[in-house]
């Protein structure tokens, strides 16, 4: 099976193990992948940091409610409304990105998980990489 750590930890073993059996645009593909999984792994970050800073911002808005500010604190209600659309725009991109990388490496029919996929071989590919085909008498 192809998992999104093995591709990008051994790209070239796993783009020889497809171009020898014969999968063309095997690079292309593998290169695809990483880039779109490069992608959502940033947005993610960035979500998980505006997340963050949400959780400090509404920690800071009930103490200006407790002083008495106010104008204070719906400006900083404005900006943590602001930074909502934001994740969800975020979150967005991930979904999408997730799917796309679902989609370039499971085989149609396949179920999807999220860590391990259907390799674009099948499980026939799992741990053949480098190998030399055994050979029945």
């Amino acid at each position: 099976m192809l998992t999104l750590k093995l591709l990008t930890e051994e790209t070239e073993r796993v783009v020889r193990g497809l171009e020898k059996k014969h999968f063309q645009g095997a690079r292309e593909a593998i290169e695809q992948v990483i880039a779109t999984d490069k992608k959502r792994r940033e947005a993610q970050q960035q979500l998980d940091k505006n997340l963050a800073d949400a959780k400090k911002l509404a920690a800071q808005i009930g103490q200006l409610m407790k002083q008495g500010q106010k104008d204070e604190a719906e400006a900083v209600k404005e900006s943590v409304a602001a930074m909502k659309e934001t994740n969800k725009q975020l979150e967005q991109t991930m979904n999408d990105a997730q799917e796309e990388v679902t989609r370039l490496l499971c085989r149609r029919g396949q179920p999807r998980g999220e860590e391990q996929l259907e390799g674009m071989l099948g499980q026939r590919y799992r741990g053949q990489l480098g190998r030399k085909p055994h050979l029945r008498h």
